[in-house]
């Protein structure tokens, strides 16, 4: 469930060479069906469907424990080195066993004036632990996207750190607004690779 693969790309940028695995709302491919042979990849990344663990959310469904469920399988299928999963604050907590498991919160009014609280759970074989920066909060002149934003498409590019010439011309305007709305924030993406 990468989606447009916000995560990935930070990560890519930041000299990682990320596979992802597809999905099913942009190309139908099923993370159910999604499988890794063992000791391959040193990390993986990813978050899960977030709306049945948003606050916002009145009508919560399993859709998103099951994938949750499926994120956990993927890191214990691959038994990577470390494991990284973002998601919103209302998340479940979860261990996987073999892992040092920590979860923190980033903000990423910490890097722009936009605000978007995120949670990240943080997994390492070796013990490590991860010592996510506390940051102070600027000035918050807006928050940051949805998937059903009002801004413009361009604007919404900008503030998840995209270039405002940002394209997804195989989507319809609302169906890009979703997408990028549901990225992980360039600027938490590239803090954390």
């Amino acid at each position: 469930f990468p989606g447009i693969d916000l995560f990935g790309k930070a990560f890519h940028d930041a000299g990682f060479c990320v596979v992802k695995a597809g999905d099913i709302n942009l190309d139908g491919s099923d993370i159910r069906d999604f499988h890794v042979p063992p000791n391959k990849f040193d990390g993986i990344i990813g978050g899960s469907p977030c709306q049945d663990f948003s606050k916002l959310n009145r009508n919560k469904k399993s859709y998103g424990f099951e994938m949750l469920r499926q994120y956990q399988r993927v890191v214990v299928e691959a038994s990577p080195d470390w494991y990284l999963f973002e998601n919103v604050i209302g998340v479940p907590e979860f261990e996987i066993k073999g892992y040092t498991n920590q979860r923190f919160t980033l903000d990423l009014a910490w890097f722009t004036p936009f605000s978007r609280l995120r949670v990240f759970q943080f997994g390492a074989k070796n013990g490590t632990w991860l010592n996510p920066m506390i940051g102070v909060r600027r000035e918050i002149i807006e928050t940051a996207v949805t998937g059903s934003d009002t801004r413009s498409f361009s604007a919404m590019c900008e503030i998840q750190g995209l270039p405002k010439t940002f394209d997804l011309p195989f989507l319809s305007l609302q169906g890009k607004k979703k997408a990028v709305g549901n990225g992980v924030p360039m600027q938490l993406g590239k803090y954390l690779a």
